[in-house]
C-alpha cells in the first residue's frame, strides 16, 4: 500500500471516529492518529504570545497560526508525496 493510500484510508476511517471528551479531533501524521487533549486557556494565551513574538521575527510573507491543522483535503487527491501528511503551505 502506498503512503497516499494510507493517508487516504486514514481520511475515511477519521470521519466514523468520535474523540473521547476532552480529546481533540485526530490528526494524521507519520501514517498514524495523533490525538491531544483539548487546549485550555492558558495554553492558548501562550501561543499566542509565541505568535506575537515570532511574527516580528519573520520575513514578509510567512504567517505564523497558533491553531492550525495541517491535513488539507485538497492534498489527498493529489499526487505521490514522501510523506503520509499532506504538504506544508505557505501564506
Amino acid at each position: 500500500m502506498t503512503e497516499l493510500a494510507i493517508y487516504r484510508h486514514l481520511r475515511e476511517l477519521r470521519q466514523h471516529f468520535t474523540p473521547p471528551p476532552g480529546f481533540t479531533y485526530p490528526e494524521i501524521t507519520d501514517g498514524t492518529f495523533v490525538m491531544m487533549m483539548s487546549p485550555r486557556p492558558r495554553h492558548q494565551v501562550t501561543a499566542s504570545d509565541v505568535r506575537d513574538q515570532l511574527v516580528l521575527q519573520l520575513p514578509e510573507g510567512i504567517g505564523v497560526f497558533e491553531a492550525t491543522d495541517t491535513d488539507d483535503a485538497s492534498s489527498a487527491s493529489s499526487g505521490s508525496r514522501t510523506s503520509s501528511s499532506p504538504p506544508a503551505r505557505r501564506c
